[in-house]
């Protein structure tokens, strides 16, 4: 029993010479060394972003000191928003706006100097949803000469556009994908590059669209290829 004891003793000093070693060896390290293990807690990060289109969620994992890989998921939906009167040739137009839309985004974002958090983002986005509609309707009665035509004479214009599959993504900003605290803020502004909308239109009575018009309506809204996004962030490290 006696032997059993010191063999006990024994082991509980060794294991407390051990642990006091370890101490005074991370006691007794630079300041570069301490700065390098505490930025290797942290290589990852949540976040939340809120700006156009909407709001997303993302997770971060820092690669490098200049590289970060980001998954993020934008979410957006808003329906009969009223943007107030518009004046079509003289007349008071009334626009409901209307709109959807689901993207997940893969990136890599680099920073490219030591100092700073200025940081630049590119990838892919992956629309899995994105539509917006405008509906149209005249406020008031038109008087043409003599014949006067109510708003119910002339009904309504829903102008629809959405855009589909895979966007690439090229943008820019300020604050690190995973912050050196535990929390941090960022800024993002960057385009997506997608195909030419799908252009829709929708009316009723006088308002109906001729084959011409729609065609018209392609054409003007064709160059419509860039889908902005700005973003205000803020990041919690893991």
């Amino acid at each position: 029993m006696k032997k059993l004891m010191c063999a006990l003793l024994l082991s509980l000093c060794l294991v407390s010479v051990s642990i006091a070693q370890e101490t005074i060896d991370i006691s007794d390290t630079n300041d570069e060394t301490k700065e390098v293990l505490e930025t290797n807690e942290k290589m990852n990060a949540l976040g939340i972003s809120a700006g156009f289109p909407g709001f997303a969620f993302d997770y971060s994992r820092k690669i490098s000191e200049n590289f970060s890989a980001k998954i993020r998921y934008n979410f957006f939906k808003i329906e009969n928003y009223n943007v107030g009167e518009i004046d079509i040739s003289g007349n008071a137009v009334t626009a409901l706006v209307s709109g959807e839309s689901s993207t997940l985004d893969v990136l890599m974002e680099i920073l490219p100097f030591k100092s700073s958090s200025f940081k630049l983002v590119g990838g892919l986005g992956i629309i899995n949803k994105m539509k917006f509609d405008i509906l149209m309707e005249y406020d008031e009665s038109v008087t043409f000469g003599d014949v006067v035509l109510t708003k119910e004479d002339y009904g309504n214009l829903n102008i629809g556009f959405s855009w589909e599959k895979v966007a690439p993504y090229i943008g820019f900003g300020f604050g690190r994908a995973v912050p050196k605290g535990k929390l941090g803020i960022g800024i993002e502004a960057g385009y997506y590059y997608s195909q030419t909308p799908k252009i829709t239109l929708d009316a009723t009575k006088l308002l109906a669209p001729t084959v011409t018009q729609e065609e018209k309506v392609q054409q003007t809204f064709k160059t419509w290829q860039f889908i902005p996004l700005f973003q205000l962030r803020l990041a919690y490290a893991l």
